[in-house]
């Protein structure tokens, strides 16, 4: 019985977080400080609460761990802000940066794998928010989609590069060969 109890309160909070606000949206606090910072015609897409943020850079093992965050997309970054009684930015990239996007849910908790140019971020839902992670990850997947045509990669470093660069943007190598595109 104890366990029945557990799963349904599980489920139940994979719907509103403590405040009773739904994990899709963010307080009116951190939306109001956003809207200050965001550049230009930038908008907010789509947001998400998580459980813990982990930043991994490329270079080493070291990674920070960022619990109780949110996840905020734009049409041209992703933001990711502690929970807190106003806007704290801990980490940003542009949507451009993306590599690659991984969904995935293991024990009714949905993860989504972020590969960028030199780091790695993974975003781990609240357990039974699989729906509400989904549409998170369709939404960020539709966004950086167009961006995957104008790209292609250097053949020295490997990273992301606009098609048409003549020197890579990261190692510096004169790009040889255009047509390498790992879509």
């Amino acid at each position: 019985m104890a366990r029945i109890q557990t799963v349904f309160k599980n489920i139940l909070s994979s719907f509103f977080d403590p405040s009773g606000k739904e994990l899709l949206e963010l307080p009116d606090n951190i939306k109001n400080d956003l809207s200050i910072s965001l550049k230009g015609d930038e908008t907010i897409v789509i947001s998400m609460k998580t459980d813990r943020t982990i930043y991994k850079t490329g270079l080493s093992n070291d990674s920070n761990t960022f619990y109780k965050a949110y996840a905020v997309l734009t049409g041209k970054r992703l933001i990711l802000a502690k929970e807190a009684s106003q806007l704290n930015i801990f980490r940003e990239f542009q949507l451009s940066q993306v590599n690659s996007l991984l969904y995935e849910v293991v024990t009714n908790k949905p993860t989504i794998h972020i590969d960028i140019v030199n780091s790695k971020y993974v975003l781990s839902m609240p357990p039974g928010s699989s729906a509400q992670a989904k549409i998170f990850f369709d939404t960020f997947n539709s966004e950086i989609e167009p961006m995957k045509t104008e790209n292609s990669f250097c053949s020295s470093c490997g990273n992301k590069i606009k098609k048409d660069s003549v020197y890579c943007s990261y190692c510096g190598e004169k790009i040889t060969d255009t047509g390498n595109e790992n879509d």
